[in-house]
């Protein structure tokens, strides 16, 4: 899952940071630990920090995830389109492309071996000499 680093995903780790501020007030408070004033106090200053945390925290985390995930995003693209790019060429040149050769070449997700088949696919007098 891929968590980014805006309002609505921000939206929904604000409750469940305050839930756990307000548990741990909660807890302090069932067994007398702390006077309700400072109980109350805390909470205010759990409450605020909770605010500069989730900007720390979504600064430093969300931002790498999200950059790993658009990272991963372009790869997956760039995958794609060599893969339309292979069948293209092969279709243009109108070699037949057997299912089980389609089925090979859409499943690949390595670029460097989608890149020597599309080469392969300029010259290739059969989908065989693609694999080869």
């Amino acid at each position: 899952m891929i968590l980014r680093n805006d309002s609505n995903t921000i939206s929904k780790v604000r409750p469940v940071s305050k839930l756990i501020h307000q548990q741990t007030v909660d807890f302090f408070h069932e067994f007398g630990r702390i006077p309700a004033v400072a109980g109350e106090r805390l909470k205010e200053l759990l409450m605020t920090a909770s605010a500069d945390y989730e900007k720390v925290i979504g600064d430093r985390y969300f931002s790498e995830w999200v950059n790993k995930g658009l990272e991963q995003g372009r790869q997956e693209g760039r995958a794609e389109g060599e893969i339309e790019a292979i069948l293209a060429v092969l279709d243009a040149r109108g070699l037949d492309i057997p299912s089980e050769a389609r089925e090979r070449i859409s499943r690949c997700s390595d670029l460097h071996l989608l890149e020597k088949w599309i080469r392969r696919a300029a010259t290739a007098k059969s989908v065989d000499d693609l694999f080869s």
